[in-house]
């Protein structure tokens, strides 16, 4: 819960929070100004101050109410910031892990798609449901002026069992939902993959692609139906407990005799008011259930396992650099390590764990060394934004210029020659030839 309590600390937060408590304000103010009206008129005694008063409390909420949702943006668009940099932060977001491809997609859509939608949701709710609550706690506090204590009574108690249902099933509503993200996330990252399954127009590609995301698109939707299924089940009989006050405020309505009159006109003309309050008061109740569900959803966002790729990495087998063999891993970080410049080829069969190799390398140097992998789409070298449409060769030649006048001494390359002809791996053999006058590169050769 402390990682995600930042999500409610900025000055945005605050003033939107006090636009509320204004707005709400103000509109609970004006039922106390109707019924002085009410009383005035029916005592024969001037009521154009209260009627000025009442219209202002009509009209004005409407400029703090709006400017709310103004400061609501910004509370957004500050909370994202934070988050995206909490994640940039953590110390578990390593070579290591991150070329896995199962974390490396889930983290994908995580920051890329789950977190927009996420905080957007989740502060959107947390807005609604501040002004409801004061809405209903505000109009409750002016009602229970004019109207008989019992009734008051009534709705306190109706709260406490309403409140102690939400806390009796809020660790499984907030399992549930957790679960229903989890399922999305999986579901999404797998719908990423339709375009290359059916670009090349294989039957074998697209039916077992069509196959999984049946498997994965069911366990997302029936997660979803079965957590809404429960909580609006909880929603009804919560509805059924609010509904016992509100019975009683009609029933004292219709048939008590010590009311007075003022205060039945006051009840008639505001009754749609009062209708409109008990109606929010079933939905403060019915928010609290979503509560829950907004939590399991930031849960996902905070605890996600990015430590699995550690957990499943391939091992490190019989390799070779520039023909010699080691008897450890450490003999051959170190064997790289003590030179200041130079060109080392890794070489080994097919599941050695030559990328495991260069990935554990460029872990144990860091900043000092550039990892060029064999993929290099959607990687950001320079402002440059038409990278992605050089062929394998030019993308090659364009890196290795931009990291020559970079301070890095180590360059770490992973079967940079997969795919090009002999032209291409000539000419850039020769840049790395001069290139390992200064740098220490160490590459794997396809």
């Amino acid at each position: 819960m402390s990682k995600k309590i930042f999500l409610f600390k900025s000055k945005y937060s605050f003033l939107s929070l006090i636009l509320i408590l204004i707005h709400q304000t103000l509109i609970a103010l004006s039922v106390v100004f109707l019924t002085r009206i009410i009383q005035s008129f029916q005592n024969g005694q001037d009521f154009k101050n209260n009627l000025i008063l009442y219209l202002f409390c009509m009209i004005f909420p409407y400029i703090p109410g709006l400017i709310s949702f103004i400061f609501l943006q910004k509370w957004i668009n500050y909370t994202h910031r934070k988050y995206l940099c909490y994640v940039y932060g953590k110390n578990n977001l390593t070579v290591m892990n991150l070329n896995q491809s199962d974390v490396k997609e889930k983290l994908g859509s995580l920051i890329s798609r789950n977190s927009f939608q996420i905080i957007n949701s989740t502060l959107y709710f947390f807005h609604d449901f501040l002004s409801l609550l004061l809405n209903s706690l505000l109009s409750i506090f002016i009602f229970y002026i004019i109207l008989p204590s019992e009734i008051f009574i009534g709705y306190v108690l109706s709260f406490i069992l309403s409140f102690i249902l939400i806390v009796l099933t809020r660790k499984m509503i907030e399992k549930l939902y957790m679960n229903v993200e989890l399922n999305m996330m999986d579901y999404g990252s797998y719908l990423n993959k339709f375009p290359e399954n059916y670009a090349i127009d294989n039957k074998i590609n697209k039916n077992k692609w069509l196959e999984n995301s049946e498997k994965l698109g069911n366990l997302y939707y029936d997660s979803a139906y079965k957590a809404q299924f429960i909580k609006q089940n909880i929603n009804l009989v919560l509805a059924m407990i609010a509904m016992i006050p509100t019975s009683y405020l009609v029933y004292s309505a219709l048939i008590s005799e010590s009311m007075q009159a003022s205060v039945i006109a006051a009840i008639v003309v505001n009754l749609t008011r009062i209708y409109t309050v008990l109606s929010s008061l079933n939905s403060v109740l019915s928010s609290f259930i979503e509560i829950p569900s907004i939590m399991g959803q930031l849960k996902v966002l905070f605890d996600m396992d990015f430590d699995n790729g550690c957990k499943n990495k391939a091992t490190i087998k019989n390799i070779k650099i520039n023909n010699h063999s080691f008897n450890s891993n450490e003999e051959r970080v170190n064997y790289i390590l003590k030179n200041n410049n130079g060109r080392f080829t890794i070489r080994g069969e097919n599941g050695a764990g030559k990328t495991t190799f260069l990935n554990k390398l460029k872990y144990d140097i860091g900043d000092d060394a550039i990892l060029v992998p064999t993929n290099l789409n959607n990687l950001i070298w320079d402002n440059s934004t038409d990278l992605d449409h050089l062929s394998t060769g030019q993308k090659i030649k364009r890196i290795l210029n931009i990291v020559s006048n970079s301070d890095e001494k180590f360059l770490l390359l992973d079967e940079w020659d997969a795919n090009l002809d002999v032209s291409n791996t000539e000419e850039i053999n020769k840049i790395l030839d001069a290139l390992s006058l200064n740098k220490v590169i160490v590459e794997i050769r396809h």
